[in-house]
């Protein structure tokens, strides 16, 4: 088999069917698999993933009798594939036409490339409005060139779309979900995947993807919880500890730290959470790193709140 693509789905009953028929009805030149499971949903999931699988033979359905969560429901499909390549998405997210064949052309053409991605489009779920883009509208994009790697990942986050993502077959791709953390655990997941691999992580600049935006998203769940947010920088931290014992130079991993504890700063000095900012701003001066002139006067302005606000944030 060519492809073989891992779609996971948990209370997805309102969006599966849309996810499954946007890949189910790529044009390609070649076969391909498409490997779906259900973590145990409490809604209808399932029972819309079975009667879709009734009705194209080379969609084939898995479903967990308890929850298992995200990653190990993964490594369930995964290791149940057969294709050469390995696309992924989330269930309740869209692939568009062509989506396929080009991540499968530009992975045949460049055997240095690790792992290749593409725009997507994020969009409202209730009004179909798009919002933006993944990548181009990602906060660091100027940093990441076309053809990134590993090292862009940890100094400056997640700038691809997880349900973008395509790889070959390589032998250590289960251990790189199996060592994923957090809530975040795709960033840990790209990194390891990316390192375990060898190569780059290449991007495709043409929207293959729509990416959903609605109130049960990963997305959604983290920006209305201000632990959550705080737990996400744990995930961040553990990926780059995980970097570090794979090899990465100490500096880069060091970087990557700093930014991500300015990020988080960021984040609580715009909601005017205070006392979180200062603690994240002042952490992040323990890794010796300034990720940029922001950042410095971000740290200097620590005491000062409303002053860092006003510098920081155009009003």
């Amino acid at each position: 088999m060519k492809v073989s693509v891992l779609i996971l789905s948990y209370n997805f009953e309102p969006y599966i069917e849309a996810c499954l028929l946007s890949v189910l009805t790529q044009i390609t030149d070649f076969d391909f698999e498409v490997l779906c499971i259900d973590d145990a949903s409490s809604d209808n999931s399932a029972s819309v993933i079975k009667a879709l699988a009734t009705q194209h033979t080379n969609l084939h359905f898995f479903e967990n009798k308890v929850n298992l969560d995200g990653k190990l429901s993964l490594i369930k499909i995964m290791q149940a594939s057969t294709g050469h390549y390995l696309i992924f998405m989330d269930g309740d997210d869209l692939a568009l036409p062509g989506k396929l064949q080009a991540m499968v052309n530009y992975l045949e053409q460049h055997p240095e490339c690790a792992l290749v991605y593409h725009e997507a489009e994020s969009f409202d779920s209730a009004t179909n409005q798009t919002l933006g883009y993944w990548s181009r509208d990602f906060y660091n994009w100027q940093y990441i060139p076309q053809q990134a790697n590993a090292e862009h990942l940890v100094k400056y986050g997640t700038f691809l779309n997880t349900s973008s993502v395509g790889f070959r077959r390589h032998d250590k791709m289960v251990d790189a979900i199996d060592g994923s953390y957090g809530l975040v655990g795709d960033y840990s997941w790209h990194i390891l995947n990316t390192m375990y691999a060898g190569g780059s992580i290449d991007f495709i600049n043409q929207v293959y993807g729509r990416y959903r935006v609605h109130n049960n998203n990963c997305t959604s769940r983290i920006k209305s919880d201000l632990n959550r947010r705080e737990a996400c920088l744990d995930s961040q931290i553990w990926a780059c500890d995980k970097a570090l014992a794979l090899g990465m130079d100490n500096d880069t991993v060091a970087k990557g730290k700093a930014h991500h504890y300015f990020a988080t700063a960021m984040y609580f000095l715009k909601l005017h959470e205070d006392a979180r900012f200062t603690r994240f701003i002042t952490e992040s001066a323990t890794f010796n790193q300034f990720f940029d002139a922001r950042h410095h006067l971000a740290w200097e302005l620590r005491e000062n709140p409303n002053m860092a606000r006003a510098k920081l944030f155009i009003t």
